[in-house]
């Protein structure tokens, strides 16, 4: 009985212990910085910070230059993983200590120091490095043409991020410019406190997209994902560095990751999990979204990753050739069809970008809003240490209807205040004519936000057009009054008539809604219309 509970002790001990290192917080020691120097930009709405030196370098600029978005991400994290259970935060610490030992050393000493410069965690800055692996989130596109489908031979390499929290991360976006002492200088798009790369392009022309897939075969022993992508760009300058790169070190979990390659003038996937790597090749172009192709796939749902491969690959085969406008259309798909089906822009999209990586060019859709690729498309040159902006792609015309409820939501639960959320409309609308309609939804907008004075201008835009089209119509000369011109004209006078009392529909002004209704009504224009006299009716009745 004695060497029994002697023997039960000694395993409650053990295992006592070992609970206490699992929660021990992580530590890494930091070699003397011998910069903190950084550069940061702003281009839009999107942050451009550049890095150089050593690991410990690289990381303590980090840190110090974005120490507040950081801790914010921190909190974001805190707040996510508070209702997990004690036998989850168990896992997940096991898991987070297995990949720490697996993590080359200069990795851990830029986030050890990146940790330092803000003031974080090195627990807390690690987590966010490795969210991919423990929760396996899932739901982007990468698409590549090159070869003969594109004018002059370039990779034209587009691809949407789909990630968790959209709603929280859309707006958090850094570029970073990374020169480090040893490697490739590169490109990363991507949030404060990640060193990993998600979405980045290298001095060598190798740009790269990832995509989680969901595989039975995964392993917390192995190098994560967004590391080994790191290394990728620090390393490679052809397909076959990367492919050496996947095959050499321990994997984690299962991911399409497409690379384009200057060198090869051309685009594949990898698809791989802990156990297995292949790679996918097609003449032209190729598309991945988060199903396996060659490899075996998780038994689960995945109607939506093959619409989206499917639709996209149909419109690349519509063309000859592809330009960068054609790829952003592509991006910027919001068509769902059935429950099948499933758009390729969507809610949870929160940095788009397209990457030219033999020319050196790139263009980033980020922190305009969810459904990022609906917004502002930033074109850069990028030239291993510098990135020149050259110009932009406006706005998709469907930004407005698909992020208004967003800013809506931001100023209601207090996160905002009205004019923030205006300021990003007011870049929307800057170089754009507004029709009746769009004037509409922006009233609805601002009424939401409490913006009596801009609500009020936008209604005398409304009189302005309503007036305009009104003499326009009964100032026409007589020999043209049963001209094709008329018929237009009065289209044109019965629908800036219907916008202005839909306007005041919506300020709750009955009033003048019933005047003008009754204005309709009167003016004989409506004659030969019955659907604007049947509204002008349903208004002056409510």
């Amino acid at each position: 009985m004695k060497k029994f509970l002697y023997s039960l002790f000694i395993v409650f001990f053990i295992t006592l212990l070992y609970i206490v290192y699992i929660f021990t917080p992580l530590k890494y020691p930091i070699k003397n910085i011998t910069t903190a120097e950084y550069k940061t930009e702003k281009i839009g709405n999107l942050k451009i910070l550049y890095l150089s030196g050593e690991p410990q370098d690289i990381g303590y600029q980090h840190g110090l230059a974005l120490r507040n978005e950081i801790n914010n991400m921190e909190k974001l994290l805190e707040n996510e993983l508070k209702n997990k259970t004690i036998f989850e935060k168990l896992i997940i610490r096991y898991t987070m200590k297995n990949y720490f030992r697996k993590i080359p050393k200069e990795y851990k000493t830029e986030m050890a120091a990146i940790a330092k410069g803000s003031n974080t965690s090195l627990d807390s800055i690690f987590l966010m490095n490795i969210y991919d692996e423990l929760f396996n989130l899932y739901g982007c596109t990468n698409i590549a043409v090159f070869g003969k489908k594109t004018k002059n031979g370039e990779i034209l390499h587009g691809r949407n991020l789909d990630y968790f929290l959209s709603d929280k991360l859309w707006d958090k976006n850094v570029l970073f410019v990374y020169q480090p002492q040893n490697g490739y200088n590169f490109i990363s798009l991507t949030w404060p406190g990640l060193i990993g790369v998600l979405s980045g392009m290298n001095e060598r022309g190798i740009s790269l997209g990832s995509m989680t897939s969901e595989s039975k075969y995964q392993s917390s022993s192995g190098i994560p994902t967004g590391i080994l992508y790191r290394m990728i760009m620090e390393n490679a300058k052809d397909i076959k560095d990367v492919e050496v790169i996947l095959k050499n070190n321990k994997r984690t979990i299962g991911n399409n990751l497409m690379i384009g390659s200057k060198h090869d003038k051309e685009a594949v996937v990898f698809e791989f999990d802990s156990n297995n790597l292949k790679v996918r090749k097609n003449d032209n172009y190729i598309v991945s979204t988060n199903h396996f192709v060659l490899l075996k796939n998780k038994n689960g749902i995945y109607k939506g990753s093959i619409s989206r491969k499917n639709k996209a690959e149909n419109y690349i085969k519509s063309y000859n050739y592809l330009t960068v406008k054609n790829i952003i259309e592509i991006l910027r798909d919001l068509i769902a069809n059935n429950e099948n089906d499933e758009p390729i822009c969507k809610y949870e999209a929160v940095h788009s970008i397209v990457f030219l990586p033999i020319s050196s060019e790139f263009y980033v859709a980020a922190n305009d809003g969810i459904y990022a690729s609906a917004g502002r498309f930033f074109h850069f040159k990028y030239d291993k240490k510098i990135i020149q902006y050259i110009d932009y792609i406006d706005y998709s015309p469907d930004y407005l209807w698909i992020t208004k409820n967003l800013f809506i939501d931001k100023y209601k639960n207090k996160e905002w205040s009205n004019q923030k959320a205006i300021s990003y409309i007011k870049s929307f609308i800057k170089n754009r004519k507004l029709s009746g309609w769009d004037i509409i939804d922006l009233i609805k907008f601002y009424k939401e936000l409490d913006l009596k004075n801009e609500t009020s201008s936008l209604i005398e835009k409304l009189k302005s057009i309503f007036e305009k089209d009104k003499n326009a119509l009964f100032n026409l000369p007589a020999e043209k009054i049963n001209s094709p011109e008329t018929f237009l004209l009065r289209d044109h006078y019965n629908n800036s008539l219907l916008n202005l009392i839909l306007a005041y529909e919506i300020i709750d002004n009955k009033q003048k809604m019933k005047e003008y209704s009754k204005l309709g009504l009167n003016d004989n224009v409506i004659e030969d219309d019955k659907w604007y006299s049947m509204k002008f009716k349903e208004y002056y009745n409510k």
